[in-house]
């Protein structure tokens, strides 16, 4: 994500999973939070954030977690009536994400909140698609958004003797089958190594809760529902590399090395990650939310529907800048972002947000997958 506090930076570019968090997720949280063990035991009850990014959502997506956890243990006490069980145990939350996260601006952020902030708080760099705590360590582990972003591009995609070799194209856009069948198979093993690292670090009765881009589809190839308004702003982004091949700015092979390590799961792709873990889980809900209702000015509010696609754009750039700008360098990375501009313009998304606003059942976004697991 594009670090810092910027224009273009992932702080001030993510009202879109904010709504999500607060219309759609946090009921299903609090409820899960509600229904999951938890003992005074006299250790601190640890929760960690897995891909927390930067900026204030995860801090809010924190104080809600730890503010029910509290509350929880005062209600317990209550009804108990022991004067010896009111003390409330400390809380630890570890902030995780990769190395290359702004780990400077949300500390900055930690600091400027650290008064109303009630528990320790530390950052875990590593991926986490492997180990990143001691065994049974963890009460909660809470994952916002993440897990559809993989562990690394397939091989096969990236090979020009596969059939999977996806030239041309920077993702799915044109979905073709064997480039979906390459991205489904690492992220098969992905999802995999992830809930076998959280079976290690979680207590017993503790919650896994995780909800990331999903789709109802059933051909791993087709991400997106065709003519949705995200699938016209993902064309933008490939046209845009096409322009930077016409343009003479780079060859084709260069082109053609860049994707985007991202995959959409069916719920029966991650019902299936989570039978080979055996009896480490026991599912409390998998589902998937339709998301389609939501308007553009509902993702980004108190912005004139004529400034949307402006900052539809910096949304775009706040997640895939660094991607693009560690493909093909700072100053080319700039021009390409011209040519997105020059495309959304072109391709008149400006109308289509027009058309969404006055129309409440055109398809806009992804399907959400929610997944709520208790430690066995």
């Amino acid at each position: 994500m594009q670090q810092g506090s910027g224009e273009d930076s992932y702080a001030r570019n993510s009202q879109p999973q904010q709504f999500l968090m607060e219309n759609i997720i946090a009921p299903e949280l609090l409820a899960a939070l509600d229904n999951m063990t938890l003992t005074h035991s006299g250790k601190p009850i640890v929760v960690a954030d897995l891909g927390c990014s930067s900026g204030l959502n995860t801090i809010n997506n924190m104080n809600l977690i730890l503010n029910r956890l509290k509350e929880r243990f005062v209600t317990s006490a209550e009804v108990a009536s022991d004067s010896t069980s009111t003390v409330l145990p400390d809380f630890q939350v570890f902030f995780n994400d990769l190395p290359s996260n702004d780990f400077n601006y949300l500390f900055q952020l930690l600091n400027e909140h650290r008064h109303s902030l009630d528990y320790f708080a530390a950052g875990v760099p590593g991926s986490f698609y492997g180990r990143l705590f001691p065994r049974s360590s963890v009460n909660v582990f809470f994952s916002s958004l993440c897990l559809h972003w993989m562990s690394k591009i397939p091989d096969d995609v990236l090979d020009k003797n596969s059939p999977a070799f996806n030239k041309g194209d920077m993702w799915m856009i044109r979905g073709r089958s064997e480039v979906g069948a390459a991205f489904k198979k690492q992220a098969d093993l992905d999802l995999k190594l992830f809930l076998s690292a959280r079976a290690e670090e979680m207590v017993p009765g503790g919650l896994l809760f995780m909800f990331f881009n999903g789709r109802g589809d059933s051909d791993p190839a087709r991400q997106w529902p065709i003519s949705s308004y995200s699938y016209e702003v993902w064309k933008c982004m490939n046209e845009s590399w096409d322009s930077m091949v016409s343009q003479g700015h780079m060859t084709e092979e260069h082109r053609d090395a860049y994707n985007v390590p991202l995959y959409f799961r069916s719920l029966q792709e991650v019902r299936e990650a989570i039978s080979s873990c055996g009896s480490a889980f026991r599912i409390e809900k998998v589902m998937r939310r339709d998301t389609g209702g939501a308007k553009v000015s509902d993702l980004f509010p108190n912005i004139p529907p004529s400034e949307l696609r402006k900052k539809t754009t910096l949304f775009m750039k706040s997640m895939h800048s660094p991607l693009v700008e560690a493909h093909i360098g700072k100053e080319l990375a700039t021009i390409y972002w011209q040519n997105f501009e020059l495309r959304m313009l072109e391709n008149k998304i400006d109308e289509l947000i027009l058309t969404m606003e006055k129309d409440p059942h055109y398809k806009q976004n992804s399907d959400i997958n929610m997944v709520i697991l208790i430690r066995s």
